[in-house]
């Protein structure tokens, strides 16, 4: 059965945005969450799915962590890999599985959320 949510845009419940930009140009994206370009514009492009057909959490909680670091980038890494596995940022993988296919959206998800999250602690 198909969620009643399929067709309802996810950005309805948003009232403050950030432009972000890629190769596609600028796009808006709501302030407070981490996603980028990329997740956004998945998000308006595939308007299927709804809240329990996002990414599984096992899979949004997987990670790895790369040596060799700077320590303050390393921290900021880890921070964020804490938080990813504890449910915390859990609001900013808004993608339902519909839209994984090859894995490139919820790829991008993930790779844009964390690494705005890493900055945003590397900075301060």
């Amino acid at each position: 059965m198909p969620s009643r949510l399929a067709n309802a845009n996810p950005l309805r419940f948003f009232s403050s945005f950030r432009e972000e930009r890629d190769t596609f140009g600028p796009i808006q994206v709501p302030s407070d969450k981490l996603w980028g370009a990329q997740t956004q514009r998945s998000l308006q492009n595939f308007k299927i799915g709804g809240e329990h057909e996002r990414m599984p959490e096992p899979i949004v909680r997987a990670s790895n962590m790369e040596y060799g670091l700077d320590p303050s980038i390393r921290k900021a890494i880890m921070q964020t890999t804490q938080e990813v596995a504890e449910g915390k940022l859990n609001d900013h993988f808004f993608l339902v599985i519909w839209q994984t296919g090859s894995g490139t959206q919820s790829n991008m998800n993930a790779n844009e959320l964390q690494w705005k999250s890493i900055y945003d602690l590397y900075r301060s």
